[in-house]
């Protein structure tokens, strides 16, 4: 938790309408800029700098040689080599300067000045990737620097880093991060050095824009004429169920005209997959790839039942099958009855039959157990491994009928919990412990470390977030699932009390809102940042921290963060059309973007995503627009090959083809 922000701790330390000595003429600090935004400046990246200041103030009555002790063993020593160093410099022999540095380092490497004068120095050598990483050490060390000499000085060498940095990400070609440190050190100061960086980055990456070029292969994979398909996770291999086209008019059973009874004709359906026709059945359901890509089955329909079809053999006949699908580690599963009796098989082995069993089975991520619940005698239970692992209880799940995801395992594969319910309570059973009884449970899940549990529980009327077994406040109704932050330790989900919606984020509440966007609260990667989409007033609008974005008509349920946390995307419906909006930019706009876009490539650098513009469909890299085709297809991802290649299906003149590319 933060501490408490008194301006009593620290900000006599600095007057922001005074010039620093060292840089008169040089560095201004902004006269407007508060201490609450310089605190919130570096909460965002983890620093609690009154903390720190704190702690500095302690310091002030150390002499110079008490504080350089604070650096660690040799620091006095490394000290003496760096002023060596700037002297050395100063005289002209930046090489040998540059070796002192290093040698300095080998001393002591915990003070952010010297590796703020190497880098600089290694920026005028041309060694820009050597400068970066000293830059980056510099900038990791400010709160060090804050606790030993002060806010004023550390952030001296802070904004001096920061420049570096943007010089040499410059040099190196990389405009966006380059232009985003610039950014982040001319909120404290107008430092020219830094505007010059700034004006070529924004000089430079307006050239690159222009030179974006796309180079794309096209290869065939099938002739497209049914309306039934699948498209593999990867995006790379396609299906579809071949039949008659009075079938699409028909319901699913055709009746014999000579007779009052369902009866099967010759139908002949068969799968076309990757161009290649497989064997006719009378009926096929179910097309459905391995999470490898690796494997189809379906469902194919002969005289005597129904049968699961891998990768063109057929399994054994049953009366009926349902739940046909793969586990994450490729097994196929699905569900049989027979004389009213059902069972799950997994690859092919047959489990015992139950009164009824529930959906889904859900399988060990570490190894090859697998669970799900079962009914006999009117009761419910859990079975791991086809046996009976548990209490029987009158019902399980959040509702009644039950509700799927009612019974899984950690990510760990340590432990497994589900909802149950008795005597009209709701509980969560976890490694066969009963928990704290509830009116109602929903939205049980573990966090991705597989460290916390979580779920929404109703009692009296109200409900709460129950994280890690200690209830949070009562609401009127909890929204979304609770999200754990990806380094757990932070919690965040939708609540609802006299009809105004607000997230709630470590159990501090957020602005009030008509609506919160299901499904739209994000953590950052780094943990460090959360995103939804709110609605007011008919206005929709992005929240990033608490800061709300430009509004629009709508917007979708959809929030996209880079992987390095820097970079957000969202899309909007503006003026009868729909964007892409990244980082606040908005592009082109178009009559459609297809669902399950866009995404971010793996670096961040570009947005990438499907639309539509009349009769026409394509991918659009920024504001760069591909080759259009008939359609591109739905029930796929743009599937990334490199940080610069991706590849996706298209469908054109009733042709399926897999389209390659690559940015240049």
């Amino acid at each position: 938790m933060d501490t408490k922000f008194s301006k009593n701790n620290w900000s006599n330390e600095i007057n922001w309408s005074d010039e620093i000595t060292d840089w008169s003429n040089v560095i201004k600090w902004k006269k407007e800029i508060k201490d609450e935004d310089l605190r919130k400046y570096f909460i965002k990246k983890g620093i609690n700098l009154p903390e720190l200041a704190n702690k500095a103030s302690k310091n002030k009555r150390l002499n110079f040689e008490e504080r350089i002790s604070k650096f660690g063993q040799n620091a006095l020593k490394a000290i003496e080599l760096n002023e060596i160093a700037n002297r050395t410099c100063d005289l002209g022999d930046e090489i040998e300067g540059y070796d002192i540095y290093t040698q300095a380092l080998q001393k002591n490497n915990n003070i952010s000045e010297i590796y703020k004068n190497i880098a600089t120095t290694a920026i005028n050598l041309g060694r820009f990737k050597e400068a970066l990483t000293y830059s980056e050490k510099a900038i990791s060390l400010f709160p060090l620097m804050v606790e030993i000499f002060g806010v004023e000085m550390a952030l001296e060498d802070y904004i001096r880093s920061l420049t570096n940095k943007a010089s040499a990400l410059f040099q190196l070609a990389n405009y966006e991060e380059s232009l985003t440190a610039c950014e982040e050190g001319l909120i404290f100061c107008d430092f020219f050095p830094l505007l010059n960086i700034k004006r070529k980055n924004l000089s430079k990456s307006g050239n690159e824009k222009t030179k974006l070029k796309r180079e794309l292969t096209e290869s065939f994979i099938s002739s497209f004429t049914g309306k039934d398909f699948s498209v593999s996770p990867n995006s790379r291999r396609f299906a579809l169920i071949e039949r008659p086209d009075y079938l699409f008019q028909e319901p699913w059973f055709l009746r014999s005209p000579s007779s009052e009874e369902k009866s099967w004709t010759e139908v002949n359906e068969f799968v076309v997959l990757d161009g290649q026709p497989q064997k006719k059945y009378k009926k096929i359901e179910c097309l459905t790839f391995s999470p490898d890509s690796m494997n189809l089955a379906y469902i194919g329909r002969q005289n005597n039942g129904w049968a699961v079809v891998l990768n063109g053999k057929e399994q054994n006949y049953h009366e009926n099958i349902g739940g046909l699908t793969f586990s994450p580690c490729n097994r196929v599963v699905y569900g049989i009855s027979e004389k009213g009796k059902w069972a799950w098989v997994v690859d092919n082995q047959v489990g015992p039959f139950f009164e009824g069993v529930g959906t889904p089975i859900c399988f060990n991520p570490i190894n090859k157990s697998f669970a799900y619940m079962a009914k006999s005698d009117n009761k419910w239970f859990l079975v791991v491994d086809n046996k009976q692992a548990g209490k029987q209880y009158d019902n399980f799940g959040a509702n009644n009928p039950p509700a799927p995801e009612i019974s899984f395992f950690s990510p760990d594969g340590k432990n497994i919990a589900y909802i149950a319910m008795e005597n009209q309570k709701s509980f969560i059973v976890m490694n066969g412990k009963e928990l704290q009884q509830y009116d109602g449970v929903s939205n049980l899940y573990f966090s991705d470390d597989s460290k916390h549990i979580v779920y929404s529980a109703r009692k009296n009327n109200k409900w709460c977030v129950v994280f890690d077994h200690i209830e949070g406040k009562n609401y009127d109704m909890i929204g979304d699932i609770g999200i754990v932050s990806p380094d757990g330790n932070h919690i965040a989900y939708i609540a609802k009390d006299n009809n105004k919606c607000f997230v709630v984020k470590d159990e501090i509440e957020g602005k009030k809102y008509s609506m919160i966007l299901a499904h739209t609260v994000t953590f950052s990667p780094d943990s460090q940042h959360i995103a939804y989409i709110a609605i007011e007033d008919n206005k929709t609008f992005l929240v990033i921290d608490g800061e709300e974005q430009k509004s629009y008509d709508t917007m979708a349920n959809f929030v996209l963060f880079s992987k390095d946390s820097r970079h957000i995307v969202c899309s909007a419906f503006k003026n009868g059309k729909y964007c892409v909006i990244k980082d606040g930019q908005e592009y082109k706009l178009y009559d459609n973007i297809i669902e399950s876009s866009p995404f971010l490539t793996p670096d961040g650098k570009h947005v990438i995503y499907a639309v539509t513009e009349g009769r026409n469909s394509f991918v659009v890299v920024d504001d760069n627009e591909g080759k259009s085709y008939q359609a591109i297809l739905p029930k796929q991802k743009i599937r990334f090959d490199s940080a610069k290649s991706f590849h996706y299906l298209v469908q054109n003149n009733n042709d399926i083809f897999l389209v390659e590319e690559s940015i240049c």
